[in-house]
């Protein structure tokens, strides 16, 4: 069909690349999105909260410097499936540390001081003695005696405060607000509705592109969610209706959400032609 056209594409040279058209930049930000998202999964896994389920933010803060311009940051922000993205100088606010000695170290130099030195590191700001160590030393009195902390002289333990799930590596801590408002679980509840209703109309072998009827018999916060977001629903699905009443001729499941059972339906939308 082409008078030009190669005799076989293996038999192609490989395109030149032309370094010109390299954006280092972007290339430096994608790899920093690519780590605050795995950590940010991670996170998640830790808190065991499905990845379907919305969260309010993810905060990240990292040693080394981390640019993401707004259309990095909504890529970070939908893999992730937070509203916000805030970098932060510091994750501190949303860590706490416990510390103890260790004694192979800080035996031989403040023997008789170690059991001060436990009472000091069990009621310190732990956070400040941990930013210190890691950039240096931490230099503190105890009775009467100059007491200096390296990074290696301390145990430290951490878990993330109240309401916040933390992953670490590399330099980067990534944060999620794990605390789930009423509008939070409702979309939560909404996108398990709309995976569920997409799983039907691949069982019942639709096409893409039919348009349904979507029937329930639900209660509680699933008959709720469904009545008061039934438009966002059926745009997702392709339903052109949503009726408070399974159809017994068409496609039917039970399904089980947040210890709630209900019912779906679905049924193909025949038209004129078809």
């Amino acid at each position: 069909f082409f008078k030009d056209a190669p005799e076989s594409v293996h038999l192609c040279d490989y395109p030149v690349c032309n370094e010109a058209m390299i954006d280092a930049e972007l290339e430096a930000g994608m790899a920093e999105v690519l780590d605050a998202v795995v950590l940010g999964r991670a996170a998640r896994n830790a808190s065991a909260i499905k990845n379907r389920q919305p969260l309010a933010e993810v905060m990240i803060a990292s040693e080394r410097k981390v640019g993401l311009g707004e259309n990095l940051a909504a890529i970070a922000r939908d893999e992730l499936n937070v509203k916000k993205l805030t970098l932060l100088d510091s994750a501190s606010d949303y860590i706490v540390y416990k510390l103890k000695p260790q004694l192979k170290t800080l035996g031989p130099k403040y023997g008789k001081l170690i059991g001060a030195i436990r009472t000091f590191l069990e009621n310190c700001n732990a956070a400040a003695v941990v930013s210190a160590v890691r950039n240096g030393t931490y230099k503190t009195v105890l009775d009467g005696t100059e007491v200096e902390f390296a990074y290696d002289d301390l145990l430290i333990s951490s878990e993330s405060a109240a309401g916040f799930v933390s992953a670490s590596d590399a330099g980067m801590t990534v944060v999620l607000d794990v605390r789930l408002t009423p509008e939070l679980l409702d979309e939560g509840t909404e996108r398990e509705l709309v995976s569920r209703i997409q799983t039907m109309r691949k069982e019942a072998g639709f096409e893409v592109v039919d348009r349904i009827a979507l029937g329930y018999s639900a209660s509680g916060d699933v008959g709720r969610v469904i009545g008061e977001r039934k438009d966002r629903i059926a745009a997702a699905v392709l339903a052109e209706s949503v009726s408070p009443a399974p159809d017994k001729n068409g496609y039917c499941k039970e399904w089980e959400l947040g210890g709630e059972t209900f019912v779906l339906s679905v049924s193909k939308i025949f038209k004129k032609g078809n």
